[in-house]
């Protein structure tokens, strides 16, 4: 997959929420805000993201998300504009 404009692609981590007992609850309500790049698209800005590079894992800005799914595999993927990633988790 090739990402247009300043578009990051993400695959967000999964999220398993359990109770003290042990007990998973419902994760629909739960929204990752870490996840691995999957495309970077050619006009994001070097200055706001530095060295990310595709396979990095990310910490973002997940009020401004859009959900999609990965057009070649139908996985659930996030795309957002570059200025909402915040870290490269190492």
């Amino acid at each position: 997959m090739i990402a247009i404009a300043n578009y990051v692609w993400v695959k967000p981590d999964e999220v398993e929420q359990k109770t003290d007992s042990g007990i998973i609850t419902s994760i629909d309500k739960i929204t990752p805000n870490t996840g691995t790049v999957i495309a970077i698209g050619k006009a994001c800005d070097r200055d706001i993201i530095g060295d990310l590079k595709e396979g990095d894992r990310v910490f973002f800005n997940k009020d401004t998300i859009t959900r999609d799914k990965h057009p070649d595999t139908g996985e659930d993927v996030f795309r957002f504009p570059d200025r909402n990633i915040l870290a490269i988790i190492e």
